[in-house]
């Protein structure tokens, strides 16, 4: 089994994160938007398990089929949520 670090990635700035999930370039290095639906899939395989971010996120999740597992906790998004995170 792989531990924890081989999971995590740092992302240090959004053009960053757009490489990693093979997106375009962002047009604007400080504000993005990802939009994943049924024509657009989030893939799972290129995300990280664990990740660090230098910069803030929103993200407002309309659809979820499970939990999502932050800090200690597990938490249930199947109604919807937005999450409001900060640079670590």
């Amino acid at each position: 089994m792989k531990n924890k670090e081989d999971k995590l990635i740092r992302f240090i700035s959004i053009s960053e994160s757009h490489k990693v999930f093979g997106l375009p370039k962002p047009q604007h290095p400080l504000i993005s938007l990802m939009h994943f639906n049924e024509n657009n899939p989030f893939n799972t395989e290129m995300a990280p398990i664990y990740d660090v971010l230098d910069f803030y996120k929103i993200t407002f999740i309309t659809q979820n089929n499970g939990k999502l597992k932050y800090g200690q906790n597990y938490y249930d998004f199947n109604e919807g949520s937005m999450l409001f995170l900060a640079p670590n």
